[in-house]
């Protein structure tokens, strides 16, 4: 993310500039013929309250231009350009075009295509005028009775009512609903041609659609025919489908009721263009072939020579098919493999199959393929006259096995510059077993702020990287865990990075291992538990400046070498489809232990504690893992998004997270790393990143004789702390062609468990804590590029906790020497 400040005076510009754009671009009535109306307005309404009138537009022919504000601004766009003077542009382009292309041709060339002119682009990204057509408001009137009635309201009537407003050039439509009353289920009875089919479908009935006092709406009967075809299928009927499922509806002698009988055909066959009609059949897996380096356009293009090449290994009644040699082990294939020989057929452990060879990240392609076998029934299946035997072949297509990058970068934070170099290789498949090793290096430079003097250099900060991961798609635990494996999926990674840092303050090298487990108990829950965590710091050649300042505030267990071992567990729900725009919900519960495990290994071999030298010279005790003192804190933070859509142009996201972190143990502090910070590109976008609270403090105010404003620089200012607290709303909403806009309301503060705080305002109080909410309002654009989105927010402060109480209206405080405005830049969505 990249952050930076600028003007209040060139923001009133630009607002100037886009208001004068929105109010006085060409009116979209201008170029209207004289009987042309622009479609101004189109209202729903009914005195029925049961009806969502608002969800009714979409069968509507025509609808007024989109708005931002109020404004019809996309039409505006499009009638900066003259209709008539641009067909005679065109005509004339046109014509050129034909000539150049008739002088290709003549030489054999290529014909060229048109290209888009500047007014051409213009009215691509604006909107024509919507032109009020009464055949169309008819028609739409027709589609509205037509909804009603499928929705049960047999007797609705839909009138509409145009205003032309003769002087404004504008049309006003209402479409008026007179709902009567709704049909009702009255009773719902089933009738089966294959009465074999009842013995499954009537258990199920239970939570059925269709039931008795409900709305005789149509929707609700096709979706009925889904789960019941569902239902079958998931019972080995895979041949059926919900066009064997009728409805007959009988409403004689009943008001406003209807008895629905839901009834199932028999299965209809073709043989020799000779129709008959029989029993559903139930279908059970005989051979099942997996072929594990499928290549596709070598079966295609001979398919009798590439299988003859294939050696096929027999194991569990199941049929590994490979060339040379199977690309993954066939025990990992078969582990996530979720139907056998014998077994039924049922769409559930074909999905569950599926998964888990996409979640092994080793295939490109996936195909499960079925067709009837030419054997017959098994013995173990009593009733051998009404069962089919099925052979499923899987073919997956490996993926690249391996593969490298090499990525530059380029930072701009606060009007610092930096760029990185980095490289990184994967192997995907490293033993043959599914594991994904990767391994990576990287080399920053970057300038940044410090309190040490950096004359002469450009670069004030190094950083070198290395990391290492290895991922195995099973649970590696010491004990037998095959029923695990199988339902959940699981996943082991091993973590080790190097990265040592030489800024102008001091250097530092940072060490960090770990191991942990992943897994999905649902398809909406996820679970990341790292039972094993190492932090290892340790820091040399300190600057006498820096460790000045490190001495007046007493953060000297912040700066020194130290060891975090814990562990975590992280629980997420999302139930975002990726095919579909519907609303969603993310939440994420995350808790985090460290030092426990050490500290109860000293206190049973009985180790004292031991002098520990601080930086600034300072003296304390302190028990120590290899004579390195060790972290002790309990942390615990939850992330909640609702994700709202209303239509494909528009959404409402809002994010609320609350972060707790207490220490405990030898040091009264929680680790640098571990601590929360507020403000930047992805929290409270009105403030620099890290320069929110905690709480009320002020970098620029006097705490005990000191003001650190005169002694750093306010881009050194990094507050960080405990506890955070963040909300924020953000209205989402499409402008023209790729670019995409958003209006959002930030709130939050960060505060300290630290009694050293209450001096320096920012100490947390149950009763207090809401008064020092920071709040930031803003705009943003967005440019969606596909492969990724680039953003541009603009965050404006409204409440500053830094200012007194009673006197934090930012608008209202002429004193305010702050800047009001904050431009944030960044790759993605904020949340």
């Amino acid at each position: 993310m990249i952050s930076s400040k600028i003007s209040k005076r060139s923001i009133n510009l630009g607002i100037i500039l886009i208001f004068a754009l929105v109010q006085f671009a060409c009116n979209p009535t201008k170029y209207l013929k004289e009987d042309e109306y622009l479609l101004r307005k189109v209202n729903i309404t009914s005195s029925n309250k049961n009806l969502d009138v608002g969800g009714m537009s979409k069968f509507l022919k025509q609808h007024s231009n989109k708005k931002i504000l109020g404004v019809a601004l996309y039409a505006r766009i499009y009638n900066l350009v003259d209709p008539d003077k641009e067909a005679i542009r065109q005509a004339k382009r046109a014509k050129k075009l034909e000539i150049k292309n008739k002088k290709r041709r003549q030489n054999n060339k290529k014909e060229k295509k048109g290209g888009n002119s500047f007014t051409q682009w213009l009215q691509n990204i604006g909107e024509s005028p919507i032109i009020y057509d009464q055949f169309k408001a008819t028609q739409s009137k027709k589609k509205l009775e037509l909804h009603l009635k499928n929705s049960g309201y047999y007797h609705a009537k839909v009138n509409f009512t145009d205003t032309l407003l003769l002087a404004k050039k504008y049309a006003k439509v209402e479409y008026v609903i007179e709902s009567g009353a709704v049909c009702l289920i009255d009773s719902v009875q089933y009738h089966f041609e294959d009465v074999e089919l009842e013995r499954d479908v009537m258990p199920e009935m239970a939570n059925s659609l269709v039931t008795k006092g409900k709305p005789l709406d149509v929707t609700i009967l096709q979706d009925e025919r889904t789960r019941i075809t569902k239902i079958l299928r998931d019972n080995g009927y895979y041949a059926f489908s919900k066009e064997y499922i009728y409805y007959r509806i009988d409403t004689i002698g009943l008001v406003n009721k209807a008895i629905v009988t839901i009834g199932f055909k028999l299965a209809m066959q073709n043989l020799d263009n000779v129709i008959s009609y029989e029993n559903h059949h139930k279908y059970y897996y005989n051979n099942i072939y997996i072929y594990s380096n499928h290549a596709p356009k070598r079966a295609l293009e001979s398919k009798t020579k590439y299988f003859g090449l294939m050696d096929t290994l027999n194991t569990n009644d199941l049929n590994i098919v490979y060339e040379n040699e199977p690309y993954i082990k066939p025990k990992v294939l078969l582990r996530g493999l979720k139907i056998f020989k014998d077994s039924i057929f049922n769409t559930k452990p074909i999905n569950s199959s599926y998964d888990f060879y996409s979640a092994l990240r080793n295939y490109k392609l996936i195909n499960f393929q079925f067709e009837q076998s030419s054997e017959k029934i098994s013995t173990k299946e009593k009733d051998t006259l009404k069962s089919r035997l099925l052979d499923c072949h899987i073919y997956l297509t490996p993926a690249t096995r391996q593969s490298y990058s090499v990525e530059l970068e380029g930072s701009n934070t606060s009007g610092f510059f930096g760029m990185a170099v980095g490289f990184n290789y994967q192997n995907k498949n490293l033993f043959r077993g599914g594991e994904i090793f990767s391994v990576g290096t990287k080399i920053a430079l970057e300038n940044k702020v410090g309190i040490a003097s950096t004359e002469g250099k450009y670069f004030n900060s190094e950083e070198y990287i290395v990391d290492m991961e290895l991922q195995v798609p099973h649970f590696l635990v010491p004990i037998k865990a095959e029923k695990f494996n199988r339902k959940y999926n699981p996943k082991t990674t091993f973590y080790a990075a190097y990265n040592f840092q030489r800024i102008s303050d001091y250097t530092r090298a940072l060490i960090n291992t770990s191991f942990g487990y992943t897994w999905h108990s649902s398809k909406f829950l996820s679970h990341y538990f790292k039972p094993f965590d190492l932090y290892a710091t340790k820091l040399w050649e300190y600057d006498s400046t820096f460790v000045d300042y490190i001495n007046k505030y007493n953060l000297s267990e912040t700066y020194m070498d130290h060891i975090i071992a814990g562990g975590n567990y992280t629980i997420t729900f999302n139930n975002q489809s990726i095919s579909t725009k519907n609303s969603f919900i993310y939440a994420r519960l995350g808790l985090e232990l460290a030092g426990n495990s050490i500290s109860l290994v000293q206190d049973l071999i009985g180790k004292e504690k031991q002098n520990i030298v601080s930086i600034d010279g300072s003296v304390f005790k302190s028990v120590t893992f290899f004579d390195v003192p060790y972290f002790q804190y309990f942390k615990v933070d939850f992330d909640f998004r609702y994700h709202h859509t209303f239509n494909k142009n528009s959404s409402l996201v809002s994010r609320f997270f609350v972060g707790f972190g207490y220490p405990y143990g030898e040091i009264e502090a929680m680790p640098f790393e571990k601590q929360y910070y507020s403000g930047g590109a992805s929290s409270i976008r009105a403030w620099e990143p890290r320069s929110v609270g905690p709480g009320a403090f002020n970098f620029y105010k006097e705490y005990n004789g000191i003001n650190l404003s005169e002694m750093l620089p306010s881009a050194y200012a990094s507050q960080m702390s405990d506890i955070k607290l963040e909300i924020n709303i953000e209205q989402r909403f499409k402008l023209f062609w790729m670019i995409h806009g958003a209006i959002f309301v930030d709130m939050g503060n960060i505060w300290s468990t630290q009694e050293g705080w209450k001096y320096l305002d920012g100490y947390f109080e149950m009763s207090e804590f809401y008064k020092d909410l920071a709040i930031g309002s803003g705009f943003g654009l967005r440019f969606d590029l596909g492969f990724f989105v680039f953003r541009l927010d603009l965050g404006v402060k409204v409440i500053d906790p830094r200012l007194p109480r009673g006197n934090r209206f930012v608008w209202n405080n002429s004193d305010y020497n702050f800047d009001k405005w904050h431009l944030n830049f960044g790759i993605g969505y904020p949340f």
